[in-house]
């Protein structure tokens, strides 16, 4: 054993900076007493919830990760009210939280706790931190039969996912995913210290992985402290931290703060450019995501600023909602802020400088998108653009740009079906199909303007902030050349892909994932790598590999394996493959193959799905129920299923034949000849290249945008509010270049689509979207600004001249080359 116990006593996890003896004494500080009438309000508020007897079931469910999703709200709730209702009892003595504490705790100790009910490490570890929590704090307020009965449950949960965090004890990876786990795990292991034999190498296992990964620098966040999992992850990747190290502390001694320094200031530098000043919050809604988390780090960092804008969150301390719930289910996602609010205001706090920052910066390291924030001032009212890139390859994230004007956003994002798993943000567009797909290309700063470039497969995208008295936000889109070009010779009439394009369709009228028959015929031009991915055809965000986590997805092409395959995702992950050996048919360059895909069984609880891959005549089938039921290897880690689940696979991207639709680095050089789709209950799509097309890559390009509240539109302007200020969007070029609106329906994003609740009122209302089109126009170009700036537009030769009150700028723009646009 590596740690030893400074203190044997309980409760000995969390306590205040000036509580040294865990008395927890009622509060003289006002913003302690301020945190403490949240918490007992949401004592209040939350005391009419009763804990559920049993969870609810509905494990062969049409919407994907139905019932990890239930159980995993029902975890969210009654592990949050477990720490609410023990802290709020700990500061007041009532005898009504104690109950309603040992109750939720005794009933959660109940329930099953199984792979069978999809119970992922994702969600024992809410359990193991808020049953250690509870039997912490109320260590003597348990008879030894209640307190053994829930630390049998938490120890089994333990032992259950103990392999998990052998196994990846020295992992790099850092980030949300990794200190939730590890961290509540380390927080449990902590608290049986010195009562099981097994928590000592677990103490030691959790405190390699956090001096391997997530207290580096570069790994548990940024290089600048950007979160690694993605902006939405930012409050809680700390705050985990948080709580293993200030538990480690108290009960050990050992100080991992100290060893590593900057991972407590670093990811401040990131937050600071998500504030649209630093003198004031991004908003009532969104302060209570992060107001706790910014509380510790701003007072380990000395920050007087950050520090003084968590404690005016008027609800600090207050159990934080996600105003998200699932059907099947009363549960809900929450978290229990109040008790470690409480513990982190230190009175003692000292300010240090606060370090300048510049106005713009860009932030590189996550693995679910880079991010590039534009300002024109730090000063109130100001203009802000943040774009995030996003790489393609992961569960949680999309290509987007928000605006914000005078301290509020002007668009958001919406649900709607065709984003799904995700929400749609405001994103470039070709031809009816997202380009969610987009790198940062290059960041560019002056005294007067910034330029932002991003790439997606389909289009260069131009970011300009013009700054002054009358800021204006320039978004530049222009179509890429296409990889794509008609030959017509003695082998007749094809099209030719150059490896980086693809040949775009719509799925209406023709794909149904029920069933199908896909015939091709094809020639590579290229030889195949096994190490890398090639896609011949492809519809939903995904090829079917492990890489490609968010289900919902068809593909037909070489996938790290030398022979042709058929691959299909379900929506639960689940990926079945059919492969043509290569000592069958071995597909070779310049040579000719007919390849058909066949499928059918799919989306019905009576179904027997299938699937078949021809290649020349020879076919190799899979219909062993076994393979789509989940019973042979489950993709969410946990043990195979006793009964078979319905296969459900839905795709939501257009299809592509030749790439990936948004996978970059999946595309193959070939020839194609001839496309023949005909599915169940759908119309025939025939592709010759010869006459008309419905190939649809070349279709309009767009701005989707979503406003947050959008007061009039006119062709040619939208005019948006921004708590009472206005703002607008004007189209700048093309002449032709317009703006029209449409209503998009709602329909719920996350993992678990279709299954979702939004229990915030108003909040499945559908949502208006203003399009910005360039017409039959390449390049586009669409002004945002604050109504004040009087933008106007001038047309010229090669460009436009943009007036505003500051001033008249000229512009030309680029039909190619690396600039969109060039400032004169």
């Amino acid at each position: 054993m590596s740690v030893t116990v400074c203190r044997d006593k309980h409760p000995r996890l969390f306590r205040a900076p000036d509580d040294p003896d865990f008395t927890y004494p009622a509060p003289t500080d006002p913003n302690r007493q301020h945190i403490l009438t949240n918490v007992l309000a949401d004592a209040r508020v939350w005391s009419a919830r009763r804990p559920w007897s049993s969870l609810p079931e509905r494990l062969d469910s049409p919407h994907p990760y139905h019932q990890l999703y239930i159980t995993f709200y029902t975890a969210m709730t009654a592990t949050a009210l477990i720490e609410h209702y023990a802290f709020a009892w700990k500061m007041t003595g009532e005898k009504p939280w104690l109950d309603r504490a040992k109750k939720w705790m005794l009933a959660a100790a109940a329930w099953e706790h199984s792979d069978r009910i999809e119970e992922h490490f994702y969600t024992a570890n809410r359990y193991m931190q808020a049953f250690s929590y509870g039997l912490d704090i109320l260590h003597d307020q348990l008879t030894s039969r209640e307190e053994q009965k829930i630390t049998d449950c938490l120890i089994g949960q333990m032992e259950r996912w103990w392999p998990d965090v052998d196994q990846q004890r020295a992992s790099p990876s850092g980030g949300h995913h990794a200190v939730v786990d590890n961290g509540h795990f380390g927080v449990a292991a902590l608290h049986l210290l010195g009562k099981h034999c097994d928590a000592p190498k677990w103490v030691d296992a959790v405190i390699e992985r956090f001096r391997a990964a997530i207290m580096v620098v570069g790994q548990g966040c940024g290089p600048d402290g950007e979160p690694v999992d993605g902006p939405s992850f930012w409050p809680w990747e700390n705050l985990w931290m948080l709580h293993f190290c200030d538990a480690l502390i108290n009960v050990t001694g050992d100080d991992l703060y100290a060893e590593f320094r900057q991972r407590c200031l670093r990811p401040l530098n990131w937050f600071r450019y998500q504030l649209v000043n630093p003198d004031r919050a991004m908003g009532a809604g969104s302060r209570a995501v992060w107001s706790p988390t910014v509380l510790r780090l701003a007072q380990e960092a000395g920050y007087a600023d950050l520090r003084q804008l968590a404690l005016e969150d008027p609800d600090l301390g207050r159990v934080y909602r996600f105003y998200a719930g699932v059907k099947g289910s009363s549960a809900e996602c929450i978290i229990a802020y109040g008790p470690y609010a409480y513990c982190y205001v230190d009175p003692a706090f000292r300010a240090r400088r606060t370090p300048p920052l510049r106005l713009s910066t860009s932030f590189k390291k996550s693995s679910y998108g880079e991010t590039a924030v534009m300002r024109d001032r730090w000063s109130d009212p100001h203009l802000v653009l943040h774009a995030t890139g996003y790489s393609g390859r992961s569960a949680h994230a999309y290509s987007s740009v928000e605006v914000e004007w005078g301290g509020e956003s002007l668009f958001k994002s919406i649900a709607c079906e065709e984003a799904q798993p995700v929400s749609c943000g405001n994103v470039a567009s070709v031809g009816g199909q997202n380009e969610y797909v987009a790198r940062l290309a290059g960041l560019k700063q002056t005294s007067e303007w910034d330029r932002l470039r991003m790439k997606s497969t389909r289009l260069d995208q131009e970011f300009w902030l013009l700054r002054g008295k009358a800021p204006v936000l320039l978004l530049a889109l222009r179509r890429r050349n296409r990889g794509l070009r008609l030959v017509s010779d003695a082998d007749g009439t094809y099209a030719r892909l150059d490896g980086r394009d693809y040949l775009q369709y719509a799925r209406e009228p023709w794909f149904n994932p029920e069933g199908g028959e896909l015939r091709l015929r094809v020639r590579l031009g290229e030889q195949i790598e096994p190490a890398r991915r090639y896609a011949l055809f492809n519809t939903g965000i995904g090829l079917g590999e492990k890489i490609d986590t968010r289900g919902n997805n068809f593909g037909l092409g070489f996938f790290n394996d030398a022979g042709l395959a058929f691959s299909v995702q379900s929506q639960h992950g689940l990926t079945v493959h059919v492969r043509m050996p290569p000592e069958r048919v071995r597909m070779k360059p310049n040579t000719w193959h007919d390849v058909t895909a066949r499928w059918g069984g799919f989306n019905d609880p009576k179904g027997r799905p299938f699937m078949e891959l021809e290649v020349d005549g020879e076919v190799e089938r899979c219909d062993d129920e076994s393979e789509f039921g989940e019973l042979n290897a489950n993709p969410m880690q946990l043990e195979a299923r006793e009964k078979p689940r319905t296969f459900y696979a839905y795709s939501r991207t257009a299809m592509a034949f030749g790439a990936g639709v948004l996978l970059p680095d999946t595309g193959t050089r070939c020839d194609i000849a001839r496309i023949e789709l005909r599915c169940k209950g759908r119309a025939a799509l025939v592709e010759e290249f010869i006459g008309a097309s419905e190939e649809c890559g070349s279709g309009e390009i767009l701005w989707k945008l979503n406003p947050v509240e959008l007061k009039s539109l006119r062709r040619g302007c939208a005019r948006l509010l921004s708590a009472g200020r206005a703002a607008e969007i004007r189209p700048v070029y093309p002449a032709a270049a317009n703006l029209r609106s449409e209503v998009v329906p709602f329909a719920p994003s996350g993992l678990a689509a279709g299954s979702l609740k939004a229990l915030r009122p108003g909040a499945e209302q559908p949502s208006t979207r203003v399009l910005a089109s360039a017409g039959d126009e390449d390049l586009l170009v669409v002004a945002v600004a604050p109504a004040t700036s009087k933008v106007k537009v001038l047309q010229s030769r090669d460009g436009f001249e943009l007036s505003t009150r500051s001033g008249r700028k000229r512009f030309s723009v680029g039909k190619s080359g690396a600039e969109l646009l060039s400032l004169h």
